[in-house]
């Protein structure tokens, strides 16, 4: 993960900056958890049977003011693995179990049924 960051910090963060600094974007973001807090949010997915990568893409599109979600991809696959997550029910329990536990932000936009 290290590795990866260092290179968007790199690569990806200064030209998403020059966009946003030219008026092209109005913001961009990262979603990064702590190994421990990845940790307890995996165990909220597995009670429920929900991939974490499929929670994660979920949760980053909900919010009414991202319009876009940038998501990288290695492979053909890995874009219908994603595609797939998007389209994926997930419990609207799951989101509450999640505030409850406060692994996410009482206010959050959630994905909805």
């Amino acid at each position: 993960m290290e590795e990866q960051y260092d290179t968007a910090r790199k690569g990806a963060f200064p030209a998403l900056s020059k966009m946003r600094d030219e008026g092209m974007i109005r913001a961009w973001g990262i979603g990064v958890n702590t190994i421990e807090k990845r940790g307890r949010l995996r165990a909220v997915a597995a009670r429920y049977g929900v991939d974490l990568r499929t929670a994660a893409l979920q949760f980053s599109a909900a919010a009414d003011v991202a319009v876009a979600l940038v998501v990288g991809a290695r492979s053909a696959q890995q874009i219908e693995e994603d595609w797939n997550s998007l389209q994926a029910k997930i419990p609207n329990s799951f989101w509450d179990d999640l505030k409850s536990e406060g692994l996410i932000e009482p206010g959050a936009f959630l994905p909805a049924l």
